[in-house]
């Protein structure tokens, strides 16, 4: 393949589908960087329809090769689709496949001889969002069609103040949820061509002008003529569209596709931590009183009546209805009305709601085909334990065979739910106030501490606004409690030099690629680290750049046992972006209040009207059998007070079997020997008279920014200086005695 035109030279396949739909979603999940797409040839003998695909996928269907030369389009008009705004503004993504079938229509208009071929191919786009965040930042300040060059867009931006001031006017937009969650979304670069033979070809592209133009909302889709050699030449020309208007367009739903390979590891048993330290410890748990939940019969006949009111049905009846309560929520399961689509009770799940008058309403396809399922709070909830999951059997049974295991909660029908850490990799864990994220944060750093020894666990804990986490200061498992976020990088940057020493270690035996196998063959075991980040959004307002350092331990961390848990009460696209979210791919969500929030966490809103706070909480993880699960999160005590003591018991418990610790991570200047950074750039660059920063850089272990602050800082005592010419970087004005100073 070549950068910027991408020409087709592998074999696509054209492949006849009878649902786009279906093959499409089906590609659209197992699409890496090939260029794929959709053909829908008509004349008047009928439409039909093509997936375009690479030879390897969709390999059991009937298959022909695509005729990539381009020669047989020649007497055909060609137009080209275009986005009449920057890439970043979205169409609608409400029509569920609306374009690809009233394409159908055409064929009752096209006459003998006369051929239209419509083509759309795409590409996935990686790493998009930096800059479409950027350019939508400038857009609402006035920058009507941002460049995609961040130098030229400087320039454009500060083009726009200088004419405000001028003109004494603001020329700011108003935010739009539904542009971040363009950004937020997977992208495609797209690139649409409609051939028509026909003389009546205005005629024709007008019809295909109306189909485009329903979905005109913050962007529009337009044609324009022009000529082509190859319409299957595919070239970026910035025409970014999101897999949720790909779906608008031709309909389907995004699903998980996990190849073998990157399926959930299988954990050797013997490898894992040791199981419960003591019984002993568990007993420090109290046990609380649960109230019992009794189950509303009449709900049934209720929402029947409702479903009634709404006009999804003429009889107020539910055929094979069935009703189960757990802790949190009732479930009523029935067969699907007649005539009855689920879509149809899906849109109309506010209505029901309303009629029913309660606070919540949960709307999902059932277990068995043919079947929906709704979840109806109950009246009272019932309490969950942490002591009486953590005595489950099932539950040490679980963690026998999951390193880092921890309890989520109860399931809408009271079946516990369990992962684990070092399979998840990395967790990300958002709620706002009093939807029961803290409680449930301390469930599981709690669960963790209990259940693995301070040899076998190492935790770092921050935590921006001093309270939420000082509690575990005294547990000699944590090593250190960060209130003060300056602290923050020098912590991440020690434990990525920590995980690259982790990885020279692996090389002391043969065929070892991570902890698990080390520690089958070291005499002395590595740990597992954890570090939990209580409120993001705090710390990166602190250092936006936190991201960088989040996302080198997120993408290499986890084969050297060191695994993330962050958490938010302010999931937006500004705090949630980048190398954070593609490493945080795991997430549990309490209450956020709007949909566009569950967004930004789970890349698509949730099956629920709303959560209900207080420990309800929904999860999406990788490999489990439900894409979204919601779940009733267990409690240590409700009372703060009591959750003291309870904190204090367990630390003294420790203290009193006074357990090996391991050894300590090195922080900060310990981990480079007690030497201060400044100081080992100035021994370098006397011993070698290298000045190129990235060099340098690599030769510390540092980042971008923190080589620029040490640069300036040489600047000002006078070692170094910019050179006239800004190829040649930075000169070496030092004086030869203080570089014999600091010469190895």
């Amino acid at each position: 393949m070549m950068n910027g035109n991408h020409k087709v030279n592998f074999p696509l396949k054209s492949i006849t589908t009878t649902n786009i739909e279906e093959d499409l979603s089906i590609l659209l999940n197992k699409i890496d960087h090939s260029i794929f797409g959709v053909e829908v040839g008509i004349n008047n003998y009928g439409v039909n329809k093509f997936i375009i695909t690479p030879a390897h996928l969709l390999t059991n269907k009937n298959q022909t090769t695509v005729d990539t030369r381009g020669g047989q389009f020649e007497s055909y008009n060609c137009f080209e689709g275009c986005l009449s705004s920057p890439y970043f503004l979205p169409l609608r993504i409400d029509l569920n496949g609306h374009f690809e079938k009233q394409i159908n229509l055409l064929k009752e208009i096209v006459k003998k001889d006369e051929d239209i071929v419509i083509l759309w191919l795409f590409k996935k786009k990686y790493q998009w969002k930096y800059n479409a965040l950027d350019m939508y930042r400038s857009y609402l300040k006035g920058n009507d069609y941002p460049s995609t060059v961040p130098f030229v867009r400087n320039i454009q931006q500060k083009t726009i103040k200088g004419l405000d001031k001028l003109a004494s006017f603001e020329s700011n937009r108003e935010y739009s949820e539904d542009v971040e969650q363009k950004i937020l979304d997977k992208g495609f670069d797209s690139q649409l061509k409609v051939l028509v033979k026909s003389d009546r070809h205005k005629e024709i592209t007008e019809l295909i002008h109306l189909l485009l133009e329903k979905y005109d909302s913050h962007n529009r889709l337009r044609l324009s003529n022009i000529k082509v050699d190859n319409p299957y030449n595919f070239i970026n020309q910035g025409q970014m569209l999101s897999l949720s208007e790909i779906y608008s367009l031709f309909g389907g739903k995004a699903k998980e596709f996990i190849k073998p390979e990157q399926e959930i590891d299988v954990i050797d048993k013997n490898s894992t931590p040791s199981t419960p330290i003591s019984d002993n410890i568990i007993e420090l748990l109290p046990y609380l009183k649960k109230e019992e939940v009794k189950i509303d019969e009449s709900l049934v006949e209720k929402l029947a009546e409702s479903m009634k009111k709404v006009g999804i049905i003429k009889q107020a009846r539910l055929y094979d209805a069935t009703i189960q309560s757990g802790s949190r929520l009732t479930v009523i399961t029935s067969k699907l009305p007649p005539d009855v689509n689920f879509s149809k009770i899906e849109s109309k799940s506010k209505d029901i709601r309303v009629n029913l008058g309660v606070q919540s309403l949960g709307i999902e396809q059932g277990d068995v085909a043919g079947t929906i399922k709704f979840s109806i709070p109950n009246n009272n909830h019932q309490i969950i334990s942490l002591r009486e999951m953590i005595e489950r059997k099932d539950f040490q049974e679980f963690k026998k065979n999951n390193p880092l295991a921890f309890i989520v909660g109860m399931d809408e029908l009271n079946s516990p739910i369990y992962l684990s850490l070092a399979k998840l990799v990395h967790l990300l864990i958002a709620g706002s106030t009093g939807s029961g994220k803290s409680v449930f944060i301390n469930t599981v750093l709690t669960v963790l501490l209990m259940c693995y020894k301070p040899n076998e666990l190492r935790m770092f804990l921050i935590d921006p606004k001093q309270v939420e986490l000082s509690q575990y200061q005294d547990f000699p498992h944590v090593q250190k409690v960060i209130t003060d976020m300056s602290e923050t990088i020098t912590l991440l940057e020690s434990l990525a030099v920590e995980m690259d020493r982790r990885y020279d270690k692996f090389g002391e035996f043969k065929g070892v690629k991570n902890i698990i196998d080390y520690n089958k063959q070291s005499k002395k075991k590595m740990q597992y680290i954890v570090i939990a980040i209580d409120e993001f959004k705090d710390l990166k307002d602190q250092y936006p750049d936190v991201d960088s350092y989040v996302g080198r331990l997120g993408q290499k961390a986890r084969a050297a046992g060191i695994h993330l848990i962050v958490a938010t009460q302010r999931p937006s696209a500004d705090v949630i972006e980048g190398t954070t979210k593609s490493n945080l791919q795991n997430a549990i969500s309490f209450n956020l209040g709007s949909n566009r929030n569950y967004r930004t966490v789970f890349d698509e809103g949730i099956p629920y009207e709303n959560l209900l706070g207080n420990g309800d909480g929904v999860m999406r993880i990788e490999g489990y059998p439900k894409e979204f699960q919601r779940f009733q999160s267990s409690i240590i005590h409700p009372d703060g007070k009591e959750e003291g003591k309870i904190f204090d018991s367990l630390i003294q418990y420790y203290k009193e079997k006074d357990y090996d610790i391991g050894e300590e991570i090195p922080i900060g200047d310990e981990g480079r020997q007690d030497i201060p950074l400044i100081d080992q750039l100035k021994t370098i660059i006397a011993t070698t008279k290298n000045t190129r920063i990235g060099e340098l850089r690599k030769d510390l272990g540092v980042k971008g920014t923190t080589m620029t602050d040490l640069f300036n800082q040489l600047i000002e005592e006078g070692w170094i200086k910019r050179h006239n010419s800004k190829a040649k970087g930075y000169e070496l004005i030092a004086d030869e005695e203080i570089l014999k100073e600091w010469q190895q």
